[in-house]
């Protein structure tokens, strides 16, 4: 998040996921999401 431009990266409700990778999958939608834990992130 900090490192993306304005307008390229969001912070979503982690109860949203799921909504957001089914409406992504539904239009097509090409998605990169990184997930960031005390080692790495992936």
């Amino acid at each position: 998040m900090r490192f993306a431009p304005s307008g390229f990266a969001r912070k979503i409700d982690p109860k949203k996921v799921e909504n957001l990778l089914e409406t992504s999958s539904i239009k097509k939608l090409p998605i990169m999401v990184f997930v960031g834990n005390r080692g790495v992130i992936q």
